[in-house]
């Protein structure tokens, strides 16, 4: 992915992150998008506070793009967005408009009334951040569908969230078999389809390592993230006072089956007493709310016998995990915990100790997603130097091969037949004559 990290896109900062930070890991491929497909019209569908919107502004902006930019929102909120507040319009206006105001127009409306004024088959770049129920995105992706150009790209956010009715993900599991496609499972979940006739090259070359090209945006992305999350605060190393354990009785993980306890910095250990829930299928512990750097040492349980179990994580948010070492980049890092089934749990101690906490931690896990995007460029350039060599090979043997072509070529015609004539002389001369005494000569009697 060496053409992604020497993109000018690479190495821009966003000019505005504000929270939400749902949409911010994934600015740098919005950018990069923009730089490489160069779309005539792009729309965005729920605008909320900008970030999303503004990054792609911003594109047009300094790449000197020919592109017009629709955000199309109520700014009013749904239940999935919580309602806006009443001044969210009016500061991301007086943000927006001064900048961006001469190629972009925020238009507060609803989503069907923006797809009435817009022209069929304009759209080259549309992005679908709305109301995330399956109803509504269904609703928006087939209503907008036929405004898409033949060379038209959708983005879908929110593929990859499975709670509160979210319904983009099965949307995304039905259309990504029908058109080429490729998604992100960080920061939300972004799907990205091609649904025109014309697939943009960028996307093509995208599409070809789904993997590599997911493993490069999400590094980039998190640098991006913490370095703005770094500049929020003093970097500091906060250490846990309460840890938490969730109860999965069967019905997943909840407020109402979870309970508190406070971390022993003597000891390195929590406790919780659980024997008020005897059915308890599955444990989420959330050692602190925010992001850490976490050394899990041991983790068990007792059963009603008094019998001791160990307990090893079956599940984890960690950005990093290596000997038992974990990285966790989000706040509220969390350990989810199998119980065996013939086991009733009555208290459960984890052990653990924090080597980076708070601000301090979003700064060691940034050092060490620095560390890994060079590796990345490093192997980038090495295979970049090993292609170089192997054209190089192949245009030295073409070469040479013409060059042969070329010398048997400029043989006289005359010169070619008499060594065709030659040749054929000298196979009729080696091939053994069958003689009239061999035809005559019978086996002797014996």
């Amino acid at each position: 992915m060496d053409t992604i990290l020497r993109s000018l896109s690479a190495s821009l900062s966003p000019r505005h992150i504000v929270p939400p930070y749902a949409w911010v890991e994934h600015i740098p491929f919005a950018l990069y998008l923009m730089e490489t497909m160069r779309p005539k019209r792009f729309v965005e569908l729920g605008v909320h506070t900008g970030n999303s919107y503004l990054a792609f502004c911003q594109a047009v902006d300094v790449f000197h793009l020919e592109t017009t930019c629709t955000g199309v929102d109520t700014f009013a909120g749904d239940e999935h967005a919580g309602r806006y507040a009443s001044n969210v319009y009016e500061e991301l206006t007086a943000y927006h408009d001064p900048l961006y105001g001469q190629f972009s127009t925020l238009k507060r409306s609803t989503f069907d009334e923006a797809l009435a004024e817009m022209p069929d088959a304009s759209i080259d770049l549309l992005h679908i951040d709305g109301y995330h129920t399956l109803d509504a995105v269904e609703h928006d992706f087939s209503g907008w569908l036929p405004k898409m150009s033949p060379q038209g790209v959708v983005i879908l956010h929110d593929i990859n969230v499975w709670r509160d009715q979210f319904g983009v993900w099965r949307l995304w599991q039905d259309i990504k078999n029908h058109f080429p496609s490729l998604e992100f499972a960080f920061s939300h979940g972004l799907g990205i389809v091609a649904v025109g006739k014309t697939i943009p090259p960028v996307l093509s070359t995208l599409f070809a390592e789904p993997e590599l090209t997911e493993r490069t945006f999400y590094l980039l992305g998190s640098r991006i993230r913490y370095e703005h999350l770094a500049c929020q605060a003093k970097i500091e190393n906060e250490k846990p006072v309460l840890s938490r354990l969730y109860i999965d009785r069967g019905a997943e993980f909840s407020e109402r089956d979870s309970m508190s306890a406070r971390f022993d910095p003597e000891t390195k250990q929590v406790h919780f007493d659980i024997s008020a829930f005897p059915d308890a299928k599955r444990l989420r512990f959330d050692p602190m709310h925010d992001s850490a750097v976490i050394t899990l040492v041991a983790t068990s349980c007792e059963d009603s016998s008094g019998n001791a179990h160990t307990l090893t994580p079956s599940g984890h948010n960690a950005l990093y995990q290596d000997n038992g070492i974990f990285d966790f980049a989000a706040r509220n890092p969390r350990f989810i915990f199998t119980i065996p089934e013939d086991i009733t749990v009555q208290t459960v101690t984890v052990a653990f100790d924090v080597l980076h906490g708070g601000m301090a931690a979003q700064s060691y896990i940034l050092n060490k997603i620095h560390r890994e995007l060079a590796t990345v460029r490093r192997e980038a350039g090495n295979r970049e130097a090993r292609l170089l060599a192997q054209i190089e090979s192949l245009e030295a043997e073409n070469t040479r091969l013409h060059q042969q072509n070329d010398e048997f070529k400029s043989l006289p015609g005359v010169q070619i037949g008499r060594f065709l004539k030659q040749m054929t002389a000298l196979f009729t001369t080696l091939r053994p004559q069958k003689t009239e005494t061999q035809d005559n000569e019978k086996t002797p009697a014996v």
